[in-house]
Formats: structure tokens, sequence, C-alpha cells
């Protein structure tokens, strides 16, 4: 009777550390998965400065070499109103061209203006022209 007591508490004892394992790995399954969930719903909110490809345009016909001018000018997108901000800090006055899949949707005569989506999904063109520079950037929703 003791081989068999003895040989029970191991089967018992060896029941009980694969259930503590299977538990742990549960455990830490379940804890991976709820943050990285949780920082996949935050960071569908959180808005994104789009990049704009800017052109200058050349109007003086001499050769002077000079650095290239920087031009401030961001695109914000806010995906919880659906809206892109321009925010252009400078002195040109010029115009904006929101389309979407090549249609234009709509358009602005101040730089600086919310543009509201009409849709939450869809590729979106911004056109701005100037006198001066052209700019323009994509976003695929």
């Amino acid at each position: 009777m003791k081989v068999w007591r003895s040989n029970f508490a191991y089967k018992s004892i060896k029941t009980s550390y694969n259930m503590k394992m299977f538990l742990s790995f549960i455990i830490m399954i379940v804890g991976i998965s709820i943050p990285t969930n949780a920082l996949a719903e935050s960071n569908k909110n959180v808005p994104y400065t789009m990049d704009m490809e800017i052109s200058i345009r050349n109007n003086s016909s001499t050769t002077v070499h000079r650095s290239p001018v920087h031009i401030a000018i961001d695109a914000i997108y806010y995906p919880e109103y659906n809206t892109i901000d321009i925010i252009y800090n400078g002195d040109c006055e010029g115009e904006i061209f929101l389309y979407r899949d090549n249609n234009l949707i709509e358009n602005h005569h101040e730089i600086n203006t919310s543009l509201i989506l009409p849709f939450e999904s869809g590729s979106y063109r911004i056109d701005i022209i100037t006198e001066d520079w052209t700019a323009q950037g994509y976003i695929q929703l």
C-alpha cells in the first residue's frame, strides 16, 4: 500500500503542477491580448499629420542659386471628427481643393481651414495652390 500511496501522491502533484502551468499560460495569453486590443482602439482616434509634397514655382529667369525655401504647412487628420485641418504660417494666399477618388468634393479660398470629409473611407487628395508654390497630400482611409 505504501507504494500505491506514494505513487498516487506523485500523480496528484504532477496533475496539480500541470494545472498550474495551464492556468498560468491562459492568464499570460489574456494579459497580453487585453493591452494590445486597448492600444489598437486608442490609436483609432489619435490625430496625425499628413505628408505634403511641396513644389516651388520658379518665376524668375535669373540663375541665382539659393537655399530651398521652407514652407511651414501642416495637414492634420482627426479620425474622431473625420476632418482635416490645414495650418499655414505664411504670407501667401491660395486655394485648397479636396478630391475623393479624383472627384472634386470641396474648395476653399483660404489656406488655414478645416475640411470635413463626407465619407469615413476612400482615397483623398488635397491640392493647395498659391502664386508661388503648390502642395499636394494624400490620405487613404
